[in-house]
């Protein structure tokens, strides 16, 4: 908005100086140059009108469209970032893998309208329990993923069953739904980026199958 103002103002300007110069009678020469420089000013405000626009297209790239989070890519980058500064300053950090459980259920049963809603909730609602220099993505499909800087694996294991609760509170026009969480932390588990993420989910694997054997011998009561 602001460019296209800034060249509505040139085009007005020429118009001036073509009057001015017409009345006057200065000599062409002179509104040539001006013209030129108008141009040449213009022509900038239209370069600088296309970076906006692609550096506004690069920051939409990294961002998933459904819940508004990083997305895989992205993160992957903050996450090698990460690796570098726990190295140099010697402090830990831990990750979260998140998946929700029988989430195919509620995209088979009532939609995946629905399904889309409970994304963006679930979203929104672990990104509102982290703090703000904590990375929260989308993995993809029902999983997340969340990057824990400076945090030791007591305190992010703590984070874990803090919002494993304050998930399986959430109802929206659906069964109450819950999530299982994995927890690793570098480089106590590993140095190594891929091996701490698959190692993040299988623990989350382990952590869900542990609470569905839970859940089916509590029904057996």
């Amino acid at each position: 908005m602001r460019t296209m103002l800034l060249g509505l103002f040139l085009l007005t300007l020429g118009a001036i100086l073509f009057v001015i110069c017409d009345i006057f009678q200065t000599p062409w020469v002179i509104f040539n140059v001006l013209l030129n420089i108008i141009n040449i000013s213009g022509a900038v405000l239209s370069a600088f009108g296309v970076t906006l626009a692609m550096k506004h297209l690069f920051e939409l790239a990294k961002i998933d469209s459904l819940t508004g989070l990083l997305n895989r890519r992205s993160f992957k980058e903050k996450l090698d970032a990460e690796v570098e500064r726990s190295k140099r300053y010697n402090f830990p950090f831990s990750l979260l893998f998140i998946d929700l459980d029988n989430f195919k259920q509620v995209n088979d049963k009532l939609g995946h309208a629905l399904g889309d809603v409970v994304l963006r909730n679930v979203a929104q609602e672990l990104k509102s329990k982290v703090r703000i220099t904590d990375v929260v993505t989308r993995w993809g499909g029902d999983e997340f993923v969340i990057l824990l800087p400076q945090t030791d694996h007591i305190t992010a294991q703590k984070l874990a069953e803090r919002l494993i609760g304050e998930i399986n509170c959430i109802r929206i026009n659906a069964p109450r739904f819950s999530i299982s969480v994995g927890v690793v932390t570098y480089p106590d588990d590993s140095d190594n980026v891929d091996y701490l993420l698959n190692l993040a989910d299988r623990r989350m694997y382990e952590s869900k199958i542990n609470t569905e054997t839970l859940n089916l011998q509590n029904s057996l009561l």
